[in-house]
Protein backbone atom coordinates (compact mmCIF):
# COMPACT_ATOMS: atom_id res chain seq x y z
CA UNK A 1 0.00 0.00 0.00
CA UNK A 2 1.00 3.24 -0.93
CA UNK A 3 1.47 6.39 1.32
CA UNK A 4 -1.24 7.92 -1.02
CA UNK A 5 -3.62 4.85 -0.20
CA UNK A 6 -2.96 5.05 3.40
CA UNK A 7 -4.11 8.26 3.82
CA UNK A 8 -7.02 8.06 1.56
CA UNK A 9 -7.96 5.06 4.14
CA UNK A 10 -7.16 6.51 7.17
CA UNK A 11 -9.45 9.44 6.22
CA UNK A 12 -12.46 7.75 4.91
CA UNK A 13 -11.87 5.21 8.06
CA UNK A 14 -12.47 9.09 10.34
CA UNK A 15 -15.22 10.20 8.48
CA UNK A 16 -13.36 13.13 6.76
CA UNK A 17 -13.31 14.73 3.31
CA UNK A 18 -10.73 15.81 1.57
CA UNK A 19 -11.18 19.76 2.54
CA UNK A 20 -11.91 18.93 6.74
CA UNK A 21 -8.63 16.67 6.77
CA UNK A 22 -6.77 19.69 4.87
CA UNK A 23 -7.90 22.20 7.17
CA UNK A 24 -6.95 19.93 10.22
CA UNK A 25 -3.20 19.82 8.79
CA UNK A 26 -3.03 23.55 7.74
CA UNK A 27 -3.28 22.21 3.44
CA UNK A 28 -5.86 22.95 0.43
CA UNK A 29 -7.88 20.13 -0.48
CA UNK A 30 -5.75 20.17 -3.67
CA UNK A 31 -2.79 19.28 -1.71
CA UNK A 32 -4.49 16.42 0.23
CA UNK A 33 -6.08 15.61 -3.42
CA UNK A 34 -2.36 15.20 -4.56
CA UNK A 35 -1.00 13.19 -2.10
CA UNK A 36 -3.83 10.45 -2.03
CA UNK A 37 -3.16 10.15 -5.60
CA UNK A 38 0.73 9.93 -5.33
CA UNK A 39 1.53 12.94 -7.45
CA UNK A 40 3.18 14.36 -4.59
CA UNK A 41 4.72 13.75 -1.49
CA UNK A 42 3.52 15.47 1.91
CA UNK A 43 7.12 16.79 3.83
CA UNK A 44 8.14 15.80 7.30
CA UNK A 45 6.37 18.61 9.04
CA UNK A 46 2.57 17.45 7.15
CA UNK A 47 3.53 13.94 7.67
CA UNK A 48 3.42 14.62 11.39
CA UNK A 49 0.53 16.82 11.33
CA UNK A 50 -1.25 14.13 9.22
CA UNK A 51 -0.14 11.16 12.34
CA UNK A 52 -1.77 13.95 14.62
CA UNK A 53 -5.07 14.66 13.04
CA UNK A 54 -5.59 10.73 12.68
CA UNK A 55 -4.14 10.13 16.08
CA UNK A 56 -2.09 7.42 15.18
CA UNK A 57 2.00 7.84 15.69
CA UNK A 58 3.88 8.65 12.79
CA UNK A 59 5.43 5.00 12.63
CA UNK A 60 1.45 3.74 11.97
CA UNK A 61 1.03 6.25 9.50
CA UNK A 62 4.11 4.91 7.62
CA UNK A 63 3.13 1.46 8.45
CA UNK A 64 6.92 1.11 9.66
CA UNK A 65 8.09 -1.63 11.76
CA UNK A 66 8.63 -0.34 15.59
CA UNK A 67 11.96 -0.53 15.20
CA UNK A 68 12.32 1.42 12.19
CA UNK A 69 10.05 4.63 13.52
CA UNK A 70 12.90 7.50 14.10
CA UNK A 71 13.41 7.10 18.28
CA UNK A 72 12.59 10.04 20.35
CA UNK A 73 15.45 9.23 22.30
CA UNK A 74 18.81 10.34 21.91
CA UNK A 75 21.64 8.06 20.69
CA UNK A 76 24.56 6.54 22.99
CA UNK A 77 26.83 9.03 21.33
CA UNK A 78 24.56 12.18 21.84
CA UNK A 79 23.97 11.00 25.00
CA UNK A 80 27.94 10.81 25.76
CA UNK A 81 27.67 14.46 24.29
CA UNK A 82 25.25 15.41 26.58
CA UNK A 83 27.39 14.25 29.94
CA UNK A 84 30.43 15.43 28.45
CA UNK A 85 29.12 18.97 28.29
CA UNK A 86 27.09 18.63 31.86
CA UNK A 87 30.27 17.55 33.32
CA UNK A 88 32.52 20.61 32.00
CA UNK A 89 29.72 22.94 32.82
CA UNK A 90 30.19 21.51 36.61
CA UNK A 91 33.83 21.64 36.80
CA UNK A 92 33.60 25.00 35.65
CA UNK A 93 31.65 26.45 38.71
CA UNK A 94 34.51 27.78 41.71
CA UNK A 95 33.79 26.74 44.73
CA UNK A 96 34.37 29.49 47.61
CA UNK A 97 37.76 29.13 48.58
CA UNK A 98 38.64 27.61 52.23
CA UNK A 99 34.89 26.07 52.66
CA UNK A 100 35.94 23.79 54.98
CA UNK A 101 37.85 26.02 57.03
CA UNK A 102 36.38 27.42 59.90
CA UNK A 103 36.24 30.87 60.39
CA UNK A 104 39.78 32.82 62.04
CA UNK A 105 39.60 36.03 60.98
CA UNK A 106 38.90 38.91 63.27
CA UNK A 107 35.70 41.40 62.60
CA UNK A 108 37.62 43.98 61.74
CA UNK A 109 38.16 42.10 58.25
CA UNK A 110 34.50 42.15 57.88
CA UNK A 111 33.73 44.96 55.56
CA UNK A 112 37.05 43.44 53.70
CA UNK A 113 35.67 40.38 53.31
CA UNK A 114 32.17 41.66 51.95
CA UNK A 115 34.12 43.23 49.20
CA UNK A 116 36.20 40.10 48.59
CA UNK A 117 32.82 38.15 47.78
CA UNK A 118 31.61 40.74 45.81
CA UNK A 119 34.26 40.96 43.68
CA UNK A 120 33.93 37.47 43.41
CA UNK A 121 29.96 37.08 43.13
CA UNK A 122 30.60 39.74 40.10
CA UNK A 123 33.51 37.10 38.66
CA UNK A 124 31.28 34.04 39.02
CA UNK A 125 28.59 35.68 37.84
CA UNK A 126 30.26 36.69 34.52
CA UNK A 127 32.14 32.90 34.19
CA UNK A 128 28.46 31.52 34.82
CA UNK A 129 27.37 33.69 31.84
CA UNK A 130 30.18 32.59 28.96
CA UNK A 131 29.73 28.82 30.76
CA UNK A 132 26.08 29.05 30.18
CA UNK A 133 25.99 30.38 26.38
CA UNK A 134 28.88 27.97 26.05
CA UNK A 135 26.70 25.59 26.88
CA UNK A 136 23.58 26.88 24.68
CA UNK A 137 25.64 26.85 21.84
CA UNK A 138 26.48 22.70 22.26
CA UNK A 139 22.75 22.12 23.34
CA UNK A 140 21.69 23.67 19.87
CA UNK A 141 24.15 21.39 17.96
CA UNK A 142 23.15 18.35 19.86
CA UNK A 143 19.06 19.84 18.91
CA UNK A 144 20.01 20.39 15.47
CA UNK A 145 21.95 16.85 15.36
CA UNK A 146 19.14 15.09 16.49
CA UNK A 147 16.72 17.03 14.24
CA UNK A 148 18.47 16.19 11.14
CA UNK A 149 18.92 12.58 11.88
CA UNK A 150 15.36 12.28 12.46
CA UNK A 151 14.38 14.22 9.38
CA UNK A 152 16.80 11.88 7.28
CA UNK A 153 15.01 8.33 8.69
CA UNK A 154 11.67 9.94 7.88
CA UNK A 155 12.57 11.00 4.31
CA UNK A 156 14.39 7.64 4.13
CA UNK A 157 10.90 6.08 5.47
CA UNK A 158 8.93 8.08 3.17
CA UNK A 159 10.90 7.21 0.17
CA UNK A 160 10.86 3.97 1.31
CA UNK A 161 7.20 3.37 1.26
CA UNK A 162 6.04 5.96 -1.76
CA UNK A 163 8.46 4.24 -4.03
CA UNK A 164 7.15 2.54 -6.85
CA UNK A 165 10.15 0.49 -7.30
CA UNK A 166 12.08 -2.17 -5.22
CA UNK A 167 15.43 -2.21 -7.95
CA UNK A 168 16.49 -0.44 -10.82
CA UNK A 169 19.86 -0.75 -13.19
CA UNK A 170 21.03 -0.35 -16.88
CA UNK A 171 23.78 -1.03 -18.86
CA UNK A 172 24.96 0.72 -22.35
CA UNK A 173 24.46 -1.62 -24.78
CA UNK A 174 26.08 0.71 -27.90
CA UNK A 175 27.15 4.02 -28.71
CA UNK A 176 26.72 4.44 -32.53
CA UNK A 177 28.42 8.34 -32.92
CA UNK A 178 27.78 8.44 -36.13
CA UNK A 179 23.47 8.60 -35.34
CA UNK A 180 24.27 10.28 -32.31
CA UNK A 181 22.60 7.43 -29.88
CA UNK A 182 22.86 5.26 -27.53
CA UNK A 183 21.22 1.91 -26.33
CA UNK A 184 20.43 0.66 -22.83
CA UNK A 185 19.81 -2.19 -21.37
CA UNK A 186 17.16 -1.77 -18.46
CA UNK A 187 16.14 -3.77 -15.70
CA UNK A 188 13.22 -2.79 -13.20
CA UNK A 189 11.51 -4.82 -10.51
CA UNK A 190 8.64 -3.40 -8.75
CA UNK A 191 6.82 -3.15 -5.52
CA UNK A 192 3.54 -4.20 -6.75
CA UNK A 193 1.04 -3.65 -9.95
CA UNK A 194 -2.37 -4.75 -10.96
CA UNK A 195 -1.66 -8.00 -12.25
CA UNK A 196 -1.70 -8.21 -16.66
CA UNK A 197 -1.27 -4.41 -17.53
CA UNK A 198 1.69 -3.21 -19.27
CA UNK A 199 4.75 -1.76 -17.79
CA UNK A 200 6.51 0.37 -19.94
CA UNK A 201 10.00 2.23 -19.27
CA UNK A 202 11.00 5.81 -21.24
CA UNK A 203 14.13 7.49 -21.35
CA UNK A 204 14.21 11.40 -22.16
CA UNK A 205 17.14 12.23 -23.36
CA UNK A 206 17.84 16.02 -25.70
CA UNK A 207 14.27 16.94 -25.31
CA UNK A 208 12.82 13.62 -26.81
CA UNK A 209 10.91 10.80 -24.96
CA UNK A 210 11.60 7.39 -26.24
CA UNK A 211 9.03 4.57 -24.91
CA UNK A 212 9.12 0.57 -25.05
CA UNK A 213 6.78 -1.76 -23.16
CA UNK A 214 8.68 -3.94 -21.20
CA UNK A 215 8.90 -7.67 -20.73
CA UNK A 216 7.94 -9.69 -17.63
CA UNK A 217 10.92 -11.69 -16.66
CA UNK A 218 8.70 -12.79 -13.65
CA UNK A 219 8.89 -12.15 -10.12
CA UNK A 220 7.52 -8.06 -10.53
CA UNK A 221 10.93 -8.47 -12.73
CA UNK A 222 10.74 -6.05 -16.24
CA UNK A 223 13.24 -5.35 -18.76
CA UNK A 224 13.43 -3.77 -22.29
CA UNK A 225 16.16 -2.47 -24.34
CA UNK A 226 15.58 1.20 -25.57
CA UNK A 227 17.32 3.48 -27.97
CA UNK A 228 17.68 7.55 -27.56
CA UNK A 229 19.90 10.37 -28.08
CA UNK A 230 23.00 10.95 -26.78
CA UNK A 231 23.08 13.58 -24.40
CA UNK A 232 24.59 14.49 -21.18
CA UNK A 233 21.28 13.99 -19.05
CA UNK A 234 18.98 11.01 -19.36
CA UNK A 235 16.18 10.11 -17.30
CA UNK A 236 14.63 6.78 -17.07
CA UNK A 237 10.83 6.32 -15.81
CA UNK A 238 8.27 3.88 -15.32
CA UNK A 239 4.18 3.90 -16.02
CA UNK A 240 2.22 0.95 -15.15
CA UNK A 241 -1.67 0.80 -13.75
CA UNK A 242 -2.07 0.15 -10.07
CA UNK A 243 -5.82 0.43 -8.67
CA UNK A 244 -7.24 1.56 -12.14
CA UNK A 245 -4.65 4.57 -12.77
CA UNK A 246 -2.03 5.23 -14.18
CA UNK A 247 1.64 6.00 -11.98
CA UNK A 248 4.79 7.03 -13.46
CA UNK A 249 7.76 7.60 -11.57
CA UNK A 250 11.24 8.28 -12.49
CA UNK A 251 13.90 5.50 -11.40
CA UNK A 252 17.29 6.66 -12.36
CA UNK A 253 19.62 8.84 -14.39
CA UNK A 254 22.76 8.46 -17.04
CA UNK A 255 24.79 11.40 -16.68
CA UNK A 256 28.15 13.04 -18.87
CA UNK A 257 27.16 10.43 -21.46
CA UNK A 258 27.32 12.74 -24.38
CA UNK A 259 30.78 14.19 -22.79
CA UNK A 260 32.41 10.83 -22.32
CA UNK A 261 31.90 10.02 -25.91
CA UNK A 262 32.37 13.60 -27.01
CA UNK A 263 35.72 14.62 -29.00
CA UNK A 264 38.12 15.66 -26.22
CA UNK A 265 41.26 18.01 -27.31
CA UNK A 266 44.08 18.58 -24.95
CA UNK A 267 46.84 21.81 -26.43
CA UNK A 268 49.73 22.36 -25.23
CA UNK A 269 53.13 24.85 -26.05
CA UNK A 270 56.30 22.85 -25.89
CA UNK A 271 57.92 26.16 -26.44
CA UNK A 272 57.51 30.04 -25.92
CA UNK A 273 60.70 31.40 -27.43
CA UNK A 274 58.40 33.25 -30.06
CA UNK A 275 57.44 36.05 -27.38
CA UNK A 276 59.10 39.26 -27.77
CA UNK A 277 60.27 38.84 -31.16
CA UNK A 278 59.66 41.92 -32.88
CA UNK A 279 58.63 43.04 -37.12
CA UNK A 280 61.56 44.20 -38.89
CA UNK A 281 59.31 45.43 -41.55
CA UNK A 282 56.54 43.53 -41.96
CA UNK A 283 57.79 40.55 -40.74
CA UNK A 284 58.69 38.70 -37.82
CA UNK A 285 62.64 37.36 -38.07
CA UNK A 286 63.51 34.05 -39.05
CA UNK A 287 62.51 31.10 -36.41
CA UNK A 288 59.46 32.71 -35.09
CA UNK A 289 57.56 29.53 -34.28
CA UNK A 290 54.98 28.20 -31.96
CA UNK A 291 55.38 24.42 -31.36
CA UNK A 292 52.44 22.69 -29.97
CA UNK A 293 51.22 19.26 -28.79
CA UNK A 294 47.55 18.41 -29.90
CA UNK A 295 45.53 15.47 -28.31
CA UNK A 296 42.44 14.29 -28.95
CA UNK A 297 40.77 11.18 -26.55
CA UNK A 298 37.57 9.10 -26.79
CA UNK A 299 36.32 7.63 -23.82
CA UNK A 300 35.74 3.61 -24.72
CA UNK A 301 33.97 2.15 -22.05
CA UNK A 302 33.13 -1.17 -22.72
CA UNK A 303 34.78 -1.00 -26.15
CA UNK A 304 32.08 1.07 -27.42
CA UNK A 305 33.97 3.46 -29.92
CA UNK A 306 35.95 1.51 -32.50
CA UNK A 307 39.42 2.60 -33.80
CA UNK A 308 37.42 3.59 -37.29
CA UNK A 309 35.29 5.93 -35.74
CA UNK A 310 38.01 7.57 -33.72
CA UNK A 311 40.51 8.05 -36.83
CA UNK A 312 40.54 11.41 -37.12
CA UNK A 313 41.44 13.93 -39.78
CA UNK A 314 42.37 17.65 -38.51
CA UNK A 315 43.19 20.94 -40.98
CA UNK A 316 45.10 23.98 -38.93
CA UNK A 317 44.82 27.13 -40.90
CA UNK A 318 47.03 30.43 -39.66
CA UNK A 319 44.76 33.63 -39.85
CA UNK A 320 45.44 36.88 -39.49
CA UNK A 321 42.73 39.15 -37.76
CA UNK A 322 40.06 36.01 -38.81
CA UNK A 323 41.23 35.75 -42.34
CA UNK A 324 43.06 32.63 -43.83
CA UNK A 325 46.99 32.94 -44.63
CA UNK A 326 47.56 29.53 -45.05
CA UNK A 327 46.55 26.28 -44.23
CA UNK A 328 49.59 23.57 -42.50
CA UNK A 329 49.94 20.72 -44.19
CA UNK A 330 51.61 18.64 -42.39
CA UNK A 331 48.56 17.60 -39.78
CA UNK A 332 45.81 16.58 -42.58
CA UNK A 333 45.84 12.95 -41.28
CA UNK A 334 46.06 11.62 -37.55
CA UNK A 335 47.07 8.02 -36.84
CA UNK A 336 45.22 6.51 -33.71
CA UNK A 337 48.54 6.73 -30.61
CA UNK A 338 46.68 4.37 -28.06
CA UNK A 339 44.33 2.13 -27.68
CA UNK A 340 42.32 -0.32 -25.25
CA UNK A 341 39.70 -0.98 -23.17
CA UNK A 342 39.38 2.22 -21.81
CA UNK A 343 40.20 4.99 -23.88
CA UNK A 344 41.16 6.44 -28.08
CA UNK A 345 43.32 8.69 -28.82
CA UNK A 346 44.75 10.90 -31.56
CA UNK A 347 47.68 12.73 -31.22
CA UNK A 348 50.00 15.04 -33.15
CA UNK A 349 52.68 17.92 -33.05
CA UNK A 350 53.71 20.76 -35.03
CA UNK A 351 55.69 24.03 -35.09
CA UNK A 352 53.65 26.52 -36.87
CA UNK A 353 56.23 29.39 -38.90
CA UNK A 354 55.06 32.59 -38.50
CA UNK A 355 57.98 34.60 -40.23
CA UNK A 356 56.35 33.88 -43.29
CA UNK A 357 53.17 36.32 -42.20
CA UNK A 358 52.66 40.19 -43.88
CA UNK A 359 51.92 41.77 -40.59
CA UNK A 360 51.54 45.13 -38.96
CA UNK A 361 51.17 46.38 -35.38
CA UNK A 362 47.73 45.66 -34.08
CA UNK A 363 47.25 42.34 -36.26
CA UNK A 364 45.81 39.48 -33.98
CA UNK A 365 46.90 35.94 -35.46
CA UNK A 366 44.87 33.02 -34.35
CA UNK A 367 45.63 28.92 -35.22
CA UNK A 368 42.30 27.36 -35.77
CA UNK A 369 41.88 23.94 -36.06
CA UNK A 370 39.19 21.84 -37.79
CA UNK A 371 39.22 18.09 -36.51
CA UNK A 372 36.68 15.03 -38.16
CA UNK A 373 36.11 11.91 -36.85
CA UNK A 374 35.50 8.57 -38.29
CA UNK A 375 31.79 8.94 -37.55
CA UNK A 376 31.27 11.76 -39.56
CA UNK A 377 31.51 14.70 -36.35
CA UNK A 378 33.26 17.28 -36.51
CA UNK A 379 34.39 20.89 -34.55
CA UNK A 380 35.91 23.81 -34.99
CA UNK A 381 38.54 26.13 -32.64
CA UNK A 382 41.35 28.59 -31.96
CA UNK A 383 43.76 26.30 -30.37
CA UNK A 384 46.20 29.27 -30.16
CA UNK A 385 46.03 33.57 -30.60
CA UNK A 386 49.00 35.89 -30.68
CA UNK A 387 48.95 39.71 -30.75
CA UNK A 388 51.22 42.12 -32.64
CA UNK A 389 51.60 45.43 -29.80
CA UNK A 390 50.98 48.21 -30.85
CA UNK A 391 54.01 49.92 -29.57
CA UNK A 392 57.18 48.11 -30.20
CA UNK A 393 55.61 45.47 -32.62
CA UNK A 394 56.79 42.54 -30.71
CA UNK A 395 54.76 39.33 -30.55
CA UNK A 396 53.00 38.43 -27.23
CA UNK A 397 50.69 34.93 -27.21
CA UNK A 398 49.21 31.19 -25.47
CA UNK A 399 47.64 28.95 -26.26
CA UNK A 400 43.42 29.52 -25.95
CA UNK A 401 41.47 27.79 -23.61
CA UNK A 402 37.84 28.89 -24.81
CA UNK A 403 35.91 25.46 -26.07
CA UNK A 404 33.26 27.37 -28.53
CA UNK A 405 33.10 27.14 -32.30
CA UNK A 406 35.82 29.20 -34.75
CA UNK A 407 33.22 30.16 -37.93
CA UNK A 408 36.58 31.43 -40.40
CA UNK A 409 37.67 27.90 -39.96
CA UNK A 410 34.93 25.78 -41.14
CA UNK A 411 33.93 28.78 -43.91
CA UNK A 412 37.67 28.61 -44.93
CA UNK A 413 37.58 24.54 -44.66
CA UNK A 414 34.62 25.08 -47.17
CA UNK A 415 36.49 27.06 -49.93
CA UNK A 416 39.37 24.68 -49.20
CA UNK A 417 36.58 21.37 -50.29
CA UNK A 418 35.06 23.68 -53.10
CA UNK A 419 38.33 23.99 -54.50
CA UNK A 420 37.65 27.86 -54.60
Amino acid sequence: MTLGTRITALRRERGLSQEALGELVGVSRQAVSKWESDSALPDVNNCVALSRAFGITLAQLLELEEETAPSRELTQEQLEMAETIAKKYLESLPRPKGWRQQRKWPWVLAAAVVLAVALGAAWWGHQLDQTVSRMDGQMANIQNTVGDTVEEQVNAALEQVTSLVEFFDYSVVKVDLAENSVTFDLAVQLRQRTADTPVILAARSAGETVSVQAEDQGGDTFAAQITCPLSDTIDFSLTFQMDGENRTQTIGQAIQMAQDYSLQPVVKELDTSYEGKKLDGDHFPAGTVVPLEYNITFYNTNRMVTPEDAHVRAWLGVFVNDQLDHWVDDIQSLSMEHSDEFYLSSFWSTEVDLSGLSLKKGDIIQLGLRVRDGSGRTRTQVIWMGYVKEDDGSLIGGVVKEDKPYAPVEEAWQKLRDGT
